[in-house]
């Protein structure tokens, strides 16, 4: 199979969330096994949601299934809702991702876009310091 899809800025916030290596060959193992179970999203021709998925598929020259985005529907909401709850991530890798996205956010030309250390610290229930050490980061 070859590779056709490239990952979408919004997915790669995740990243540092992505499967290891022993796990993707399981994954591509039980995909190869039973079918690929949940389709991957994709927008603009880029990988939105199932980029393990994706690279499981490929792992197992399994051709993937994928769905496009529904129009209209908000790409960062929807990457929101389907990781921000199913990968159990802290307060704090919330925060960090939020500020990584405000990041990529300014870098397109939006300004005065980057939350303040104290709403971040609010939005995520996390310490000032906290705070102030991710939006450093960011």
């Amino acid at each position: 199979m070859k590779a056709k899809f490239t990952r979408h800025p919004l997915s790669a916030l995740f990243a540092q969330f992505d499967m290891g290596d022993k796990e993707l060959a399981a994954l591509g193992a039980d995909i190869a096994a039973n079918g690929q179970v949940v389709p991957i999203v994709t927008t603009e021709g880029q990988i939105l949601d199932g980029w393990n998925r994706y690279r499981a598929c490929f792992l197992a020259n399994i051709e993937p299934i994928t769905e496009e985005l529904p129009d209209g529907r908000d790409a960062w909401a929807y990457v929101c809702a389907v990781n921000m709850l199913r990968r159990s991530l802290t307060p704090k890798q919330k925060a960090a991702v939020f500020l990584l996205h405000e990041e990529l956010v300014s870098g397109d030309g939006v300004q005065n876009c980057t939350p303040s250390v104290r709403e971040v610290a609010e939005t995520f229930d996390i310490s000032h310091g906290t705070a102030q050490n991710l939006t450093k980061v960011a």
